[in-house]
């Protein structure tokens, strides 16, 4: 065997098998540290090159990137390279992370539902904040084959704050326009509504729209409306529907949607976007192209995804 050939064998068997000096010594018959030395060589010598990723420093250049781009307040990314239910509870314990540090005691906060929500508002450290008041930014999922925990993410911060929550007990849609303006004359729900708009703080995420979504199972949409959607729809806030500049892609279903308007998201002193996962890249693009949020919580993947698209 030549001295190329030896120094090829052992830099692979170091680097890419993980074998020990010592094991890589006894299986080409030469001392450990003439495998040292065949080592070292081949780093000179070009043959083996080593790249070292710094997690922190891509995260660092994301975070730029993602400001300047949208023109945000804040970005927060995880380094998450996990099973999904993993990456929503790291999104959560960032996303709890931000509102102990800004929440403050004459705050009004709306918040959306969704599993990572659900995450956030579990991992919120108590405190009394008494004069802070908690409210549901859009109806529910009347009939869903998963947890969408509405009603539990609003009492969980009001636990939590020790204060007043504003509870919203619809359906994310109705069937009929008139339904909703009937609704909406009840001097309770206007109440709750008004209470979402002057919300000064909010915190939702972003739903992709695809068939095994927790909205797109429920009994809300027509197969008409359905296929509009897939076509068009980039993903979706408090049940809203845009596309990938942002805007309403569906006029007639935004209509019949009970919750905030999203261009009232535009007016919040903070207006807290927590999402990620490899299926979310499109919806969080669309929702910042839409200028929704001004605070970005994501995992790296999901920042590199949303910076690649055009």
């Amino acid at each position: 065997m030549d001295q190329l050939t030896k120094m090829i064998d052992a830099a692979r068997m170091y680097y890419e098998y993980d074998y020990s000096q010592q094991e890589i010594a006894k299986k080409l018959k030469m001392s450990r540290p003439t495998v040292s030395r065949i080592l070292k060589k081949a780093k000179q010598e070009g043959i083996v090159e080593v790249t070292i990723h710094d997690p922190s420093e891509q995260i660092e250049q994301q975070t730029a990137a993602l400001k300047h781009r949208f023109g945000l307040q804040d970005v927060i990314i995880v380094h998450a390279d996990e099973e999904e239910h993993t990456l929503k509870e790291k999104l959560g314990e960032a996303a709890a992370a931000f509102i102990d540090q800004h929440i403050e005691n004459k705050d009004i906060l709306a918040a959306s539902w969704g599993t990572t929500l659900y995450e956030t508002a579990r991992r919120v450290q108590p405190r009394a904040l008494p004069n802070l008041e908690i409210v549901q930014l859009n109806g529910g999922a009347s009939h869903s084959g998963s947890q969408t925990y509405a009603t539990e993410i609003i009492h969980l911060l009001g636990s939590a704050f020790q204060t007043d929550n504003w509870l919203l007990p619809l359906p994310a849609i109705v069937d009929h326009v008139s339904v909703k303006h009937a609704i909406e004359t009840d001097r309770h729900i206007q109440q709750i509504l008004q209470k979402g708009e002057e919300a000064n703080k909010a915190i939702f995420s972003v739903g992709a729209p695809t068939i095994d979504s927790v909205l797109m199972q429920t009994d809300y949409f027509t197969k008409e409306e359905l296929e509009k959607l897939d076509n068009e729809a980039a993903g979706e806030i408090c049940s809203r529907f845009f596309d990938d500049s942002g805007d309403i892609c569906h006029q007639e279903l935004n209509e019949r949607t009970i919750g905030i308007e999203l261009h009232d998201l535009k007016k919040k002193d903070s207006s807290i976007l927590v999402a990620g996962g490899h299926r979310k890249h499109r919806a969080v693009r669309g929702a910042l192209q839409g200028g929704y949020a001004n605070i970005l919580i994501t995992d790296q993947k999901t920042a590199e995804k949303v910076l690649e698209l055009p």
